[in-house]
């Protein structure tokens, strides 16, 4: 039988020559690992970045793209934040976010969501 990793790599188009920045095997991206998941709607291997998720609508919460050489870091930060526990950590979590150039629409929106 074949392993998570072996049926994400099948699943879509071949990126042979990808290292995934999440457990670090070659052959999918970072939003194909069976290891990630989305922190909005919780899929793992969702095709998408947290800050992407469809169901934030099109609202972006991280400004930059991929091609920004923070980015990766920036999501790190940001999907850190999304899993520690709100009510113990509200007030570090946010103090972490203030570094991220995030649309403060979002956040305001976001805290909606607690």
């Amino acid at each position: 039988m074949e392993n998570a990793h072996e049926v994400a790599a099948a699943d879509i188009i071949p990126f042979d020559n990808f290292v995934c920045r999440v457990c670090k095997k070659q052959g999918h991206k970072h939003v194909n690992c069976p290891d990630y998941h989305c922190r909005i709607c919780n899929i793992w291997a969702p095709r998408h970045y947290t800050c992407w998720c469809p169901m934030l609508k099109g609202k972006r919460i991280l400004r930059r793209g991929v091609s920004d050489e923070n980015f990766y870091e920036n999501l790190a930060t940001l999907e850190k934040v999304f899993d520690a526990d709100r009510e113990a950590n509200e007030d570090e979590a946010l103090w972490q976010l203030a570094d991220l150039n995030i649309d403060p629409v979002y956040l305001d929106d976001a805290r909606l969501n607690d």
